[in-house]
């Protein structure tokens, strides 16, 4: 369950924001599991249940990823809702 404790930032990053191969970025498609339920905000947000499966497609270092569904649907999930595996 998100809490103001737990909530992340409000600030959903565009796709301008995400730096391509950016240092210390995802280079390529990393499998991840979501450790916690989310409703994306936006609808450049990734919803998720507990325990679903990912890929992580670009990470920058500002505390969002870009993620992708199994059903190819893409959009931003917080990087503290996944575990990258």
């Amino acid at each position: 369950m998100v809490t103001a404790e737990t909530a992340p930032a409000t600030h959903t990053p565009s796709a301008s924001e995400v730096a391509v191969g950016s240092p210390g970025g995802v280079a390529t498609k990393k499998h991840a599991v979501a450790l916690f339920d989310y409703t994306g905000g936006t609808d450049r947000e990734l919803s998720f249940a507990k325990d679903d499966a990912m890929f992580i497609v670009e990470a920058d270092g500002s505390g969002w990823l870009l993620g992708e569904d199994l059903n190819g649907k893409m959009g931003f999930v917080p990087s503290s809702y996944v575990k990258i595996l």
